[in-house]
């Protein structure tokens, strides 16, 4: 079969292709409709192949929505995806131990791997940024704060740290998503730039004592010089 399955073709009743061979040098679009690929379905082309294959023996199906795929070489074991040459896809499906999405380079890179060449973003990620770090920190009377967060000194941490040897807001047994890691992370690498801030103003207030103390010492230095040498005319 050359040229494309458009939604027209394939909607309705038909949004699953069970049987189909190979589309030679085709594409596969749904524009109102989805393309389900499931038990025993596989798709190929000369120049855009898709090998989906995907064993469901509880039913799942691996469903892949509104997009044009002219990937350059797309294949699977399982469920498959590399080197999608397309501006975006959408990948709604269900995926069992084992499965890889992604396209590794160099070497096997493992099972549950996932590469992409863009940016990965999760719903409402741009507004979860911890900015309530220093909004505490310098606004006491700020809003914007999660429920229970406060701002540990080093002694709390390191009381913490002895008894649970982790920082505070993980846990051993409580898994977190790459996305709240990574919000995690920057929180405390803000509450570490807080520390840092609080010690050069510290550091710098000690050097500004010092140099002061070391005029006073001069200062007494050429005293004692004088008294030093009054005391020798007069013995004179």
């Amino acid at each position: 079969i050359s040229g494309s399955i458009a939604s027209s073709q394939v909607s309705g009743s038909y949004t699953s292709i069970t049987g189909v061979g190979a589309l030679n040098a085709g594409s596969i679009t749904s524009g109102f409709g989805d393309i389900n690929i499931g038990t025993g379905n596989y798709f190929t082309g000369y120049a855009y192949l898709f090998v989906g294959n995907y064993n469901t023996p509880s039913g799942q199906t691996a469903t892949i929505f509104d997009q044009s795929f002219v990937g350059p070489s797309v294949s699977g074991t399982g469920f498959q995806v590399r080197t999608w040459d397309i501006a975006s896809m959408k990948v709604c499906a269900w995926f069992r131990s084992g499965q890889v999405l992604g396209a590794p380079t160099g070497a096997d890179k493992g099972r549950g791997t996932l590469n992409v060449s863009g940016d990965i973003y999760k719903n409402n990620s741009a507004y979860t940024n911890p900015d309530y770090v220093f909004e505490l920190a310098h606004d006491k009377s700020a809003r914007k704060i999660p429920y229970g967060y406060r701002i540990r000194n080093l002694e709390e941490i390191e009381a913490y740290t002895r008894a649970w040897y982790h920082l505070p807001g993980t846990h051993y047994d409580h898994p977190m998503g790459m996305f709240d890691r990574g919000d995690w992370l920057l929180e405390k690498v803000e509450e570490t730039f807080l520390h840092l801030i609080a010690h050069h103003y510290q550091l710098s207030d000690f050097e500004r004592r010092f140099k002061n103390h070391d005029s006073r010492i001069a200062r007494l230095e050429d005293e004692n010089k004088e008294l030093r040498e009054l005391v020798t005319n007069l013995r004179n």
